[in-house]
């Protein structure tokens, strides 16, 4: 397909080798939630709309303060004595039109979003992980059972060529015993492939990429 030569060696070379996974599928669920970079977004999201709506809320409390005053001299006349003052006042941000309290529904349907979207990645990442932990599984039951059949096709295969010198089997018989030898590698291949993603991806949602790579 690129147009360049074939190395031998090159195919050769050792595909990686799928993750163990050695925790049940409730630990690896819990590991995955609690170290998803996704979903501690959408926490922290929420977390800011939760101060949003304290701090829009305080609006609608008034605001009483005190205030005391020296005073040393005076520009208007001389030798005045040190005064002392005292002032108590209440101020308000109720807003025009009490918008204050429009403003707190607002920051409480950010906050139901937020909510709503740690929800959807929980659900997301359940899913991922649930579906990569049976790929993981099955495909190294498949595995096992394909190299079963591939050991009783290489078998089939070399008895048929034997066979076929004799004279006992017919050309055809021959293929056909080599084209099934052949699909049963060819499923094997893929079955590895398939465990080999799916045990990557899920130590990787549940360990973390640096952890996983530096494991590697």
């Amino acid at each position: 397909m690129l147009g360049r030569q074939i190395d031998a060696s090159a195919l050769n070379t050792a595909v990686a080798a799928p993750r163990p996974v050695n925790a049940d599928l409730q630990t690896l669920l819990n590991q995955a939630l609690s170290i998803n970079p996704t979903i501690q977004r959408a926490q922290a999201q929420a977390s800011v709309q939760e101060a949003v709506i304290a701090e829009r809320r305080s609006d609608l409390s008034p605001e009483v303060y005190v205030r005391a005053e020296r005073q040393y001299g005076n520009p208007s006349y001389r030798d005045a004595s040190p005064e002392n003052r005292l002032f108590i006042g209440v101020s308000s941000h109720f807003g025009a039109g009490l918008s204050s309290l429009s403003n707190i529904e607002g920051a409480k349907l950010q906050h139901r979003a937020a909510l709503e979207e740690v929800e959807a990645q929980n659900r997301t990442v359940n899913e991922q992980v649930i579906a990569d932990h049976a790929l993981a599984v099955s495909s190294e039951q498949r595995l096992a059972a394909l190299k079963v059949s591939l050991k009783a096709a290489e078998n089939v295969s070399e008895s048929y060529d034997r066979q076929f010198l004799a004279g006992r089997r017919t050309w055809q018989d021959t293929m056909n015993a080599v084209r099934e030898l052949v699909q049963i590698e060819v499923q094997i291949a893929d079955t590895q492939a398939i465990q080999i993603l799916s045990s990557w991806r899920l130590s990787i949602y549940t360990q973390g990429l640096a952890a996983v790579s530096k494991g590697a």
